[in-house]
């Protein structure tokens, strides 16, 4: 069995879904991808029952399903780095402490004493809280932020008067372990408002949840947040 190994932010993330940097096995499905009608611009996947999940990703990537990913002399495939540098226009405050509101918001207060402020998660849409995995992305937040110190990074304030942006908890990029633990979609939608090369790292990310059938992508019908919030 092969390893996968994602980067993100200056650590490591496993998919398992613990914070330290760790070399994480992944199972070998007990289904494969087979041959099927697909549209012009697909990449079709097909693997042996033999085959692991880091081989099946390393066949995407060489067929150029992916960006930012590559794959090593070893076969481990390897995510590009997050960069932690601000992008043009964006600032970066420490704060006091987080409060998780569901899988893609934070209230976050100052140590100074001034008002509040919620944070919106910038790439991403979690299931709303009345959804399926609502509790589940919700958790997955509050893991990953836990005691560690934390630091938002924001540019823009969006209708509500909340700050677009990524919630870092010490050196973790908590917005892009959320798409690696299956947490949440991939915001394409805005996918211009992230900063760096984001967008791409994590379109990439959304793509190897899936492929390993990470939190909700373990469900073919799990119903995207921003279709569910027009239906109710």
């Amino acid at each position: 069995m092969k390893h996968l190994t994602l980067i993100a932010a200056i650590s490591l993330v496993a998919l398992s879904g613990c914070d330290s940097a760790e070399e994480i096995q992944t199972p070998v499905p007990e289904s494969t991808v087979t041959e099927q009608s697909m549209p012009d611009n697909a990449v079709e996947l097909v693997a042996p029952d033999s085959q692991d999940p880091a081989d099946l990703i390393a066949s995407a990537i060489k067929l150029g399903n992916f960006k930012t990913l590559t794959v090593t002399p070893d076969g481990d495939v390897i995510g590009k780095p997050i960069n932690p540098s601000l992008a043009d226009g964006w600032k970066r405050v420490s704060v006091s402490g987080a409060r998780v509101i569901d899988g893609d918001t934070v209230e976050v207060k100052y140590a100074d004493g001034r008002e509040s402020d919620r944070v919106r998660l910038i790439g991403i849409d979690a299931p709303e809280s009345k959804q399926k995995f609502g509790d589940v992305s919700k958790s997955t937040l509050e893991e990953c932020i836990g005691d560690k110190p934390v630091t938002i990074t924001y540019k823009e304030i969006d209708k509500y008067g909340r700050l677009l942006g990524k919630v870092f908890a010490g050196s973790t990029d908590c917005n892009y372990r959320q798409m690696v633990a299956g947490s949440a979609w991939h915001y394409k939608q805005y996918a211009n408002g992230q900063p760096n090369d984001d967008a791409d790292i994590y379109a990439d990310a959304e793509k190897v949840a899936q492929l390993l059938n990470q939190g909700l992508w373990s469900d073919i019908n799990a119903q995207e947040p921003w279709s569910f919030r027009k239906e109710n």
